[in-house]
């Protein structure tokens, strides 16, 4: 007697089809808002795999709109690091100790801290003496 297999594939959804273009802040916070402009600015769009936005290239000028004003809002005024798992608390005692405000974002790869740019100074000095931060040039 032979058995008859019958394989069933489930397509889930990828942001294929009419959303063919996607977008993902790390910070929560501006993630929350880019969605909320989206909403505001009636850009149709879905929330896929790992919290990314897709969105059709049809409403492309309407996003990179959006996304120039969160870069106003939110500005490029921070610098990241990206440490692991094992790392993430000796890091965030050296930005205590220094008296660096500091913000974690958990990414897929790992966490980032993200502070100020005017503490740039204060903060490379501590990342030259530390194990969880790798800098290829030096």
């Amino acid at each position: 007697m032979r058995s008859l297999i019958v394989i069933t594939f489930v397509i889930l959804s990828t942001g294929c089809g009419k959303f063919d273009k996607n977008f993902k802040y790390l910070d929560q916070e501006q993630q929350y808002a880019f969605i909320e402009l989206l909403e505001a600015e009636a850009v149709p769009f879905e929330i896929g795999a790992k919290q990314y936005v897709y969105y059709s290239s049809d409403d492309l000028e309407k996003v990179e709109k959006i996304k120039a004003e969160l870069s106003n809002r939110f500005g490029p005024e921070y610098s990241v690091i990206t440490v692991k798992d094992n790392e993430l608390v000796a890091a965030e005692n050296d930005f205590k100790n220094l008296g660096v405000d500091y913000k974690v974002l958990n990414t897929d790869s790992g966490y980032m801290i993200r502070w100020a740019r005017d503490n740039n100074s204060k903060v490379m000095e501590i990342l030259k003496s530390t194990d969880y931060y790798y800098d290829p040039k030096r």
